[in-house]
């Protein structure tokens, strides 16, 4: 048996008055705190996409300068005779 949210049928203006009504009322509180973690949810998710793929494009990256920097200098053209 689930737990029933008495809060639910309040749209979210209608909370906002009531919690202002009731005062420091935790359960008011709570609810528009539980609203406000759901509506970012997919945010949080995108965010969250997006941050791994920036460190996998900064370890790639990392990659290619630590092999540009530590190969060996290219081999030195031969001497131009007769300049």
């Amino acid at each position: 048996m689930g737990v029933v949210n008495p809060l639910k049928h309040l749209s979210d203006d209608e909370l906002v008055a009531e919690h202002c009504r009731q005062g420091a009322n935790s359960h008011f509180l709570s609810e528009m705190i539980r609203r406000l973690m759901r509506s970012t949810e997919r945010l949080t998710k995108w965010l969250l996409w997006f941050t791994i793929a920036i460190f996998l494009l900064t370890m790639v990256q990392a990659c290619v300068a630590w092999k540009t920097f530590t190969a060996a200098p290219p081999p030195s053209p031969p001497p131009l005779d007769g300049v």
